[in-house]
């Protein structure tokens, strides 16, 4: 490979990195925010390779609030009628489930919440009380925001703070995506979890999309996705915050 490029590898039977082109390539097909560029994706004989464009470090030349404004502009455009998505992805190294639903509130309490949290629940990893708990939240969901104007964005699903690079013009670019139509509250809360984006980034993406009402409590209900992921990826050090965030919504 040149210097300009990057190539990833996946040994085994799983496709991960065509799940990986599949989303990289849908990503940049919106047009409105920079996405790493594919320059090559094959597999054989159980081994998948993606090359990509090679990108740099964020630094202090990454234009944070343009990035936010872009990708904002992104999430407000509507992709199809559905939820959910063509295929089952990955999130981290566990499943994540794409069912298309009409309904976005029964789309996210049966394949982010009851999912992850029937996983832990057969490893051990969540109590029967806690399990129900969830379930009960996901239950109410429709009650109690359903009169919230939700559209299909097409979300990157895995939009953490480590998940994007930059170009050597300061545009910020998306990398490592786990992607599927949802409400663009889920992705926008998940840049708040694990460290964060730089304030400029937040004025960016608010001077397009500005924060509805009640924001903060569907942010820890859509980071509670991703907290029973880590609970389920990495063991018991998040269960606790995964009790905390429980207590908050009921």
């Amino acid at each position: 490979m040149g210097q300009n490029t990057f190539r990833k590898e996946h040994h085994g039977n799983l496709r991960v990195l065509e799940c990986e082109y599949d989303g990289l390539m849908a990503l940049t097909k919106v047009g409105k925010v920079g996405v790493v560029k594919v320059l090559e994706y094959g597999n054989q004989d159980n081994e998948e390779w993606l090359v990509l464009e090679r990108l740099l470090p964020p630094d202090h030349r990454l234009n944070y609030f343009a990035f936010g404004q872009n990708y904002a502009e992104h999430l407000n455009v509507k992709v199809g009628q559905d939820y959910g998505w063509e295929r089952n992805n990955f999130i981290g190294n566990n499943v994540q489930i794409n069912t298309p639903c009409s309904d976005w509130w029964e789309f996210y309490a049966v394949h982010r919440l009851e999912f992850q949290s029937k996983m832990a629940l057969d490893r051990g990893l969540l109590d029967s009380n806690l399990a129900k708990a969830i379930t009960q939240i996901g239950q109410g969901l429709k009650n109690r925001w359903g009169g919230l104007t939700i559209w299909p964005s097409l979300l990157h699903g895995d939009l953490w703070a480590g998940n994007h690079m930059m170009r050597s013009t300061g545009e910020g670019v998306l990398i490592d995506p786990a992607v599927y139509r949802g409400h663009w509250e889920a992705d926008f809360a998940m840049t708040k979890l694990f460290g964060g984006y730089p304030k400029e980034f937040y004025h960016g993406f608010h001077s397009v999309l500005p924060k509805e009402k009640e924001h903060e409590e569907r942010e820890i209900l859509y980071n509670l996705y991703h907290v029973l992921n880590h609970l389920n990826l990495f063991g018991l050090s998040y269960l606790g915050q995964v009790r905390s965030m429980v207590r908050s919504l009921l």
